[in-house]
């Protein structure tokens, strides 16, 4: 991605961008055509998702994702009312981690959202490290000297599961050598 590109979804990222309460939030209608979903629908499902992400890291679905009516007014009056929410930068997050396909605009909005400093030629280093980094190897952990522990000593061994997931496991089996039964 190019910094005239960057350049430009920023200014539109930061254009969408309200300050409640001192609480940088964006509306899921600004979001969406800015993600590049075109059917409601469709980014329904994303931002369900989203909230379910949410909730699984412990974050309040209630103070992230704040449903709000917004009127529709056309030639001045309020021809119809339509749902919509207030979403934090966290929840955006997770909007943008559960979009169905990529782009341009949603690997933007990964980083936009995740650096809480919001400068362009820092979200264009991000950009290009994310795409420089190497995949871990399928089908097994890798194994180098950031995640491998060789020490013998310690109770604890790290590493990689296929997913990419970090883990941490025990090995002795969630036994210490030479500790009893407990009575």
């Amino acid at each position: 991605m190019d910094r005239a590109t960057i350049d430009k979804l920023f200014a539109q990222f930061e254009s969408c961008r309200h300050i409640d309460s001192g609480v940088e939030l964006w509306m899921a209608k600004d979001l969406q055509t800015l993600l590049g979903y075109i059917d409601p629908r469709d980014f329904f499902v994303v931002v369900e998702k989203a909230k379910l992400a949410c909730q699984d890291s412990r974050g309040v679905v209630k103070h992230n994702f704040v449903p709000v009516r917004k009127p529709v007014r056309k030639n001045g009056k309020v021809q119809k009312v339509v749902a919509d929410h207030k979403l934090t930068r966290l929840a955006c997050y997770y909007v943008a981690k559960n979009c169905g396909f990529m782009s341009d605009n949603i690997t933007f909005a990964q980083v936009y959202f995740a650096i809480p400093v919001r400068r362009p030629d820092i979200i264009e280093e991000h950009i290009k490290n994310k795409n420089a980094a190497p995949e871990p190897a399928a089908g097994g952990p890798v194994a180098n000297a950031a995640n491998a522990d060789t020490s013998e000593e310690e109770e604890f061994s790290h590493g990689m599961d296929f997913r990419g997931f970090g883990s941490i496991s025990s090995r002795h089996g969630g036994k210490k050598p030479g500790m009893g039964r407990r009575r």
